[in-house]
């Protein structure tokens, strides 16, 4: 009954765990290098808010396997539940991303004079901000949680 319990536990709280670990970590990633240019910290945060993430929700598994269930009882079935739905808001955020580097270029093209300096430089700048940083950090956090998973075994 405690592992249906416990199943029933790291859905929720592992989606909840990773939007708030990953909003933490990007959060005091974008603080600490808050003497950086704005395209570095939005690099440096979303990628660190990304592993931040996939690393919270793993722990709230690991930890409510752990307590619920015993020591030893983090396994493959509850590693892809704490994972596995991880992978959608990835792929929402992956479509975002598309979206608005597509919205981003339709912009410049349309407003843009290749004699401007003033829109290369902001060409250049929005180009610099990567927006899909965030999903390149989820991706990591996941290789990275798979490694652990199986590192451990």
């Amino acid at each position: 009954m405690l592992t249906v319990l416990a199943y029933l536990l790291v859905v929720p709280l592992g989606q909840c765990c990773f939007h708030i670990g990953g909003l933490i970590a990007g959060w005091l990633v974008a603080l600490a290098f808050l003497w950086a240019p704005v395209a570095l910290r939005t690099m440096l945060a979303g990628t660190v808010g990304g592993v931040g993430g996939v690393a919270s929700s793993v722990a709230i598994g690991y930890t409510a396997f752990s307590l619920l269930c015993g020591p030893g009882s983090f396994t493959v079935g509850p590693f892809v539940v704490s994972t596995l739905p991880l992978l959608f808001p990835i792929f929402i955020g992956y479509q975002q991303w598309r979206a608005v580097v597509a919205a981003r270029k339709q912009l410049l093209a349309a407003f843009a004079s290749p004699n401007d300096l003033h829109t290369q430089l902001l060409k250049d700048e929005l180009a610099d901000m990567s927006h899909g940083s965030s999903v390149i950090g989820e991706i990591l956090g996941m290789v990275s949680a798979a490694a652990w998973f199986l590192g451990r075994s």
